[in-house]
């Protein structure tokens, strides 16, 4: 809690990650984040001795590196949503990461006074990442409107102060990488051609819904070194309450990856592969800080039939099979005439 001019006290803000609406559960790479802070506005006393509004109320956004600009912004004073001309966005940027302010005049826009909140909603496209994404966001009954362009809100000596913190918690999004890794069935060939989908999959790993997106793309296929990578998979989102949300919790219980095309050579995986290192139960105690790895080695068996692994010239093999389903052919119409 800090106390500001005219004895304003500042609670703290709180922020979480918010589900971006008409996209797929969470925000891989390549899709939009949704951030919602809510902040306290305080009041003070004026000199008639009544409560007031602050003239200016300013919340900060400081965005995790690997994200770009604010963008979709919405405001809500109370219950009342606010008109683009009704609040004001400045953008900047600091040590390469994306800073949004958001400033309202609270005093003249409601005359509310009690358990008022500013709720900013916010998206920004995740362009790339390093982990997980964590931030903070601040608020203070000022106008920092006018701040130089390289302020940084996170600098211990920025001024003017960006205000009440969201405190040590921090606003968090996890991700996952899934390495898949394509061999021969009981050799150490490595497979290229060979492409896969990423699927939710129920309990008794049936694929469910339409493959997932991961920027950009549902279909990854292994090189020449049989490798492939799925990288930026959204998992999970704590806010500054510390309460770990799962997005995909409503579609089945965990991801599994589905062959579409098999090596050139080799027969296609008849059933899903389910990735239970990050199914739902073990998002329960994912960490937070980092970017979960999952490298899932995938056998396939060779197509080749017995006809076609038996040498046709130099050899006796391929006659004695022939012969012998002509044999057990001739025995059953025998068999059935006999019955006749």
């Amino acid at each position: 809690v800090h106390v500001y001019p005219k004895n304003q006290v500042v609670e703290k803000p709180t922020k979480q990650v918010t589900e971006v609406d008409g996209t797929q559960p969470g925000a891989s790479v390549g899709e939009n984040i949704g951030y919602t802070i809510t902040a306290p506005i305080p009041t003070s006393a004026n000199d008639n001795g009544e409560q007031v509004l602050p003239s200016s109320f300013t919340v900060t956004d400081k965005l995790p590196a690997g994200l770009g600009e604010a963008e979709n912004i919405k405001v809500t004073l109370g219950n009342q949503v606010l008109k683009a001309d009704q609040y004001q966005v400045v953008r900047s940027e600091a040590g390469g990461q994306h800073v949004v302010r958001v400033i309202v005049k609270p005093g003249k826009l409601t005359k509310d006074t009690e358990n008022v909140t500013l709720t900013v909603y916010l998206e920004a496209k995740v362009n790339e990442l390093t982990g997980s994404l964590n931030n903070t966001a601040w608020a203070v009954p000022e106008d920092l409107s006018t701040t130089d362009p390289t302020w940084d809100p996170e600098d211990p000596k920025a001024s003017p102060k960006p205000g009440t913190s969201t405190g040590d918690n921090k606003a968090k999004a996890t991700f996952g990488q899934i390495n898949i890794t394509k061999k021969a069935a009981g050799a150490d060939t490595l497979l290229k051609g060979a492409k896969f989908q990423l699927f939710r999959c129920d309990a008794q790993g049936q694929k469910i819904g339409d493959p997932l997106v991961v920027a950009g793309n549902n279909t990854w296929e292994t090189g020449e070194d049989g490798t492939v990578s799925i990288t930026g998979l959204s998992l999970t989102s704590t806010d500054t309450g510390n309460v770990v949300t799962n997005p995909w919790a409503d579609q089945g219980d965990s991801f599994c990856l589905v062959e579409s095309q098999a090596p050139e050579g080799y027969a296609l995986q008849s059933k899903p592969v389910v990735l239970d290192e990050i199914n739902d139960e073990a998002l329960k105690t994912l960490s937070q800080d980092d970017l979960k790895t999952v490298s899932p080695t995938i056998e396939n068996a060779s197509d080749q039939g017995i006809l076609s692994r038996l040498p046709l010239t130099g050899g006796m093999g391929i006659w004695l099979i022939l012969a012998a389903g002509l044999a057990m052919i001739i025995v059953g119409l025998a068999y059935s005439r006999k019955r006749v």
